[in-house]
C-alpha cells in the first residue's frame, strides 16, 4: 500500500528562489525545468500559482538522482540524496536536513490536494542551483561546482552569529578598540575569536613599512578562522595609501583624471595590472578601486580628479580596462561610487548630500560605467550615501535604498558580484540614523557587507536581531554570506 501511495504522490516545489521582481511572465506562458541542461518532463505541465511557479517534484529530485517518500500519517516527505536527508512536514515551518532542525521562510502547505514546498532550502541543502531564465522562461537546477560545494559544508558548520559577521568589513581599530593599529598580535587574535569578520580595510596610518605591513596582514589572517578579505584604498593621485609612502616600495599612480585625458583605455588596464600584482605581493586581495563616477558637477570635491572624467563613454571604457587588469591578475576590484557620485558638491564624509539627477539621466550617464565594469567581471561594487531626490520614490541614502540596490544594480544592471557600503562612519550615515538603523536598512534594501560600522559587535546584533524578530530572513543572511564565500573560495582563500 505504501508502494501505491508513493506511485500516485505528486509534491509540488515551490520556486521561492525566484526573485519576485524577475516573475514577470504571464500564467499561460510556457514553462520549462531542466536539472544539469536536461529537460525534466511532467505529466502534469507546471503552473503559475499566486506568483509563484510550481512544478511536479518527483521528476526534478529523480533527475537529482535522489528519492522521494511521503508518511501519509505523520504527512511528513522525506527526500533523500546520496547521504543527505531532508524532511519537511505539513504546516511546519520547521525542517530537519540530516537530523539538524532548521526554520523555513515558507513551511509546507497542501492547495488542491497538492503539496508545497520551498525550492531554495531543497536545492542548497542537495548541493544545487536554482536559477531563472526570465526570456525562455525556463527553471534551471544545476550541480554545484567544486567551490560552490565547499561554501555549502562550511555553511552547514556556521552558527547565524558567525555568517553576520562575515557581512562586516572593518577597520583594524574598530575589531580591537586599539587607537592605531600597526601589527597583529594577540589583541588582534582575541578580537578575531569573538567577532570573525569578513574583511579588513587598512589606512595610511596602519601601513608604515612593507615589511611592517606584510607581517601584520600575514598574522591577521593566521588568526582568522575564515581567511579574511584585507582590503585598502589605492585609487592613484590623492587617494593612494601606499603610493604616496615610499617605505611600501609600490608605485605611485596619477589621478585618474589625468589617465581619462589619454582616452587610451590600455592605461588604465596597466595601472590595474600594476596595482594587482604589487597589492597581492603585501598581502591586499581587494582594492577599493577604480572609481566608476563620471563628472557632472565641476563643483563637485568629493570625486574631483579621482575620476576618469566628464564623458560617459571614456569612463566606461578606462573603468572596464582598470577592473580587467585587476581581475585577470588576481586581484579584486571594487566599482564606486553607485549609482555614480560625480554630480553632488557635498561631501558625504560629512554629512548629507543629495543629486537632482533623474532615473533616466542616470541610465544615460552614471549606470555606464558601472554597466562595463560588471561586464568585466567586477567582484565588488561599492554604494554611496548619496540621496536621489528625483530618481527615487523613497528619500533615503542609495546605500540603504532598494530601489537603487534590489531593482537597479541587481535587476536592472544585472549584477550578481558583492555590494557593500560605502563607510557606515561617514556623516551622511552617522548624524541621520543610528547604527542599529542603518545597517538593518542597509540589508533589507540588499547589501551583502557593511563597511566600517564604528562598533563592531554593535552592528552584529542589529542584524541578528533583526533576523530574530523576523525584519530580515535567515535565508536573507545565507544568500549573502554564500555570495562572500564563494568569492573567497574562487580567489584560493579557502582550503
Amino acid at each position: 500500500m505504501k508502494k501505491l501511495i508513493s506511485l500516485f504522490l505528486c509534491i509540488i516545489l515551490l520556486f521561492s528562489i525566484i526573485p519576485a521582481e524577475l516573475v514577470g511572465y504571464s500564467e499561460d506562458s510556457p514553462i520549462t525545468v531542466t536539472v544539469n541542461g536536461q529537460p525534466i518532463p511532467f505529466d502534469q505541465p507546471p503552473v503559475l500559482m499566486e506568483g509563484r511557479t510550481l512544478v511536479p517534484i518527483r521528476g526534478v529530485i529523480e533527475a537529482m538522482n535522489g528519492t522521494v517518500d511521503w508518511n501519509e500519517e505523520a504527512k511528513t516527505t522525506t527526500l533523500t540524496l546520496g547521504y543527505d536527508v531532508i524532511q519537511l512536514t505539513i504546516g511546519s515551518d520547521t525542517a530537519t536536513v540530516n537530523g539538524v532542525a532548521y526554520e523555513l521562510d515558507v513551511p509546507p502547505q497542501i492547495i488542491n490536494d497538492r503539496t508545497l514546498l520551498p525550492i531554495r532550502f531543497i536545492a542548497e541543502n542537495f548541493h544545487f542551483r536554482v536559477d531563472w531564465n526570465e526570456e525562455t522562461k525556463t527553471v534551471i537546477i544545476s550541480t554545484l561546482s567544486s567551490e560552490e560545494v565547499l561554501v555549502s559544508h562550511l555553511m552547514s558548520q556556521m552558527t547565524l552569529s558567525e555568517m553576520i559577521y562575515q557581512m562586516l568589513f572593518v577597520t583594524p581599530e574598530a575589531l580591537t578598540n586599539v587607537g592605531q593599529v600597526v601589527s597583529a598580535g594577540e589583541t588582534t587574535k582575541q578580537a578575531l575569536q569573538r567577532h570573525p569578520v569578513g574583511g579588513i580595510v587598512y589606512f595610511a596610518a596602519n601601513l608604515e613599512n612593507r615589511q611592517q605591513t606584510i607581517e601584520m596582514i600575514q598574522n591577521s589572517q593566521s588568526y582568522s578562522k575564515i581567511p579574511l578579505f584585507i582590503s585598502v584604498d589605492e585609487e592613484g593621485g590623492l587617494v593612494s595609501r601606499l603610493g604616496k609612502n615610499s617605505a611600501m616600495g609600490t608605485t605611485y599612480h596619477p589621478p585618474m583624471r589625468t589617465i581619462g585625458d589619454t582616452y587610451n583605455p590600455q592605461n588604465a588596464y596597466q595601472i590595474g595590472t600594476t596595482l594587482a600584482t604589487e597589492l597581492k605581493e603585501i598581502g591586499f586581495n581587494v582594492d577599493f578601486a577604480p572609481v566608476a563616477d563620471v563628472i557632472i558637477d565641476e563643483r563637485n570635491t568629493e570625486i574631483g580628479n579621482r575620476s576618469f572624467g566628464t564623458d560617459p563613454y571614456n569612463v566606461a571604457n578606462m573603468v572596464e580596462s582598470a577592473v580587467k587588469g585587476m581581475e585577470e591578475h588576481g586581484l579584486s576590484a571594487a566599482l564606486k561610487h553607485f549609482p555614480g557620485h560625480g554630480s553632488t558638491y557635498v561631501d558625504t564624509h560629512t554629512g548629507y548630500s543629495s543629486s537632482y539627477r533623474t532615473l533616466d539621466q542616470l541610465r544615460e550617464n552614471e549606470f555606464l560605467p558601472f554597466a562595463k565594469g560588471i561586464e568585466a567581471g567586477v567582484d565588488f561594487i561599492m554604494v554611496s550615501h548619496m540621496t536621489l531626490v528625483n530618481a527615487t520614490q523613497e528619500k533615503v541614502p542609495s546605500s540603504i535604498s532598494k530601489e537603487v540596490i534590489t531593482d537597479w544594480l541587481l535587476g536592472e544592471l544585472g549584477y550578481r558580484g558583492i555590494v557593500i557600503t560605502d563607510s557606515f562612519s561617514m556623516g551622511a550615515i552617522t548624524q541621520e540614523y543610528s547604527q542599529e538603523e542603518a545597517v538593518t536598512k542597509a540589508i533589507s534594501a540588499g547589501v551583502d557587507m557593511i563597511l566600517m560600522p564604528p562598533n563592531v559587535e554593535t552592528a552584529h546584533n542589529a542584524i541578528l536581531s533583526a533576523v530574530e524578530s523576523g525584519v530580515v530572513s535567515r535565508e536573507r543572511i545565507e544568500r549573502s554570506v554564500r555570495k562572500i564565500l564563494l568569492l573567497k573560495a574562487q580567489k584560493g582563500l579557502l582550503n
